[in-house]
């Protein structure tokens, strides 16, 4: 049937000799419709291993019913069985229905849609937000500096080689861009974030050399509003490290 078209009905019986119609008529449009899915919250989320599960919901089986159902997602909004990945989710009826995925990127912020296909089209859920990303990476504070935005975070008391080697292995977010801040991005952090008041009256590495076995540092002294002073010293002393990620918004 088409949808939109008006149909006419008449019964009818047969015999031997001759077929016998209904007196009356009747006449219909049939009100064929897609099927109502929403895209319910992900559940089992394991950010290290890249797992999750997709849930979702068939409200209305549509009409005719539906006959395929499952999920799309996708790194761009508006996920579509056309253009984004899709998991066929084998089921029929009305109710939740669930998949594991497998695979997920950390760091990346994927667009989840529910979906469900008959023959008049496919109906989406509407579009959630799964978000790969440690929540002490999310909550960590930014600053802008020089175009950038600065995220940063204390590691630790160390010499200038040990600090070098931390900032390369450090991961959080799921980034491994990390690095030791030059003299001029931690003088910036200092000045304009609580981190020199959160660590008092302090010596903080920086990643730019002054000979080959010497390096600049900043003494940070927070008891006197922030006074500073940029110094060098041995690579074998132990001063306190800040690692740094900067990227563009």
């Amino acid at each position: 049937m088409t949808q939109g078209t008006t149909y006419y009905v008449r019964a009818f019986a047969k015999n031997a000799g001759e077929i016998s119609y209904s007196t009356n008529e009747v006449s219909f449009i049939p009100s064929l419709s897609i099927a109502t899915v929403t895209t319910d919250a992900v559940t089992n989320l394991s950010i290290s291993s890249g797992i999750a599960t997709f849930n979702g919901t068939i409200v209305a089986a549509g009409d005719p019913t539906y006959t395929e159902r499952g999920f799309v997602y996708s790194l761009q909004h508006n996920p579509t069985i056309e253009y984004a990945t899709k998991i066929v989710v084998v089921g029929k009826g009305l109710g939740a229905y669930s998949t594991n995925v497998n695979n997920l990127v950390d760091g990346e912020i994927y667009y989840i849609r529910a979906y469900a296909i008959n023959e008049i089209g496919t109906a989406y859920g509407e579009e959630i937000q799964l978000v790969m990303q440690d929540t002490e990476y999310l909550t960590l504070t930014t600053t802008q500096f020089a175009g950038y935005t600065y995220k940063y975070d204390f590691i630790g008391t160390m010499n200038y080689d040990q600090a070098i080697q931390a900032s390369k292995d450090f991961r959080l977010g799921g980034y491994d861009d990390w690095y030791l801040p030059n003299k001029e991005e931690m003088m910036h952090i200092l000045e304009n974030t609580s981190l020199g008041s959160l660590y008092r009256d302090n010596y903080w590495w920086t990643s730019t050399a002054y000979s080959i076995d010497r390096c600049y540092y900043i003494f940070w002294n927070d008891s006197y509003g922030g006074y500073w002073d940029i110094r060098h010293g041995s690579k074998l002393d132990a001063h306190y490290t800040c690692v740094v990620r900067k990227y563009k918004d």
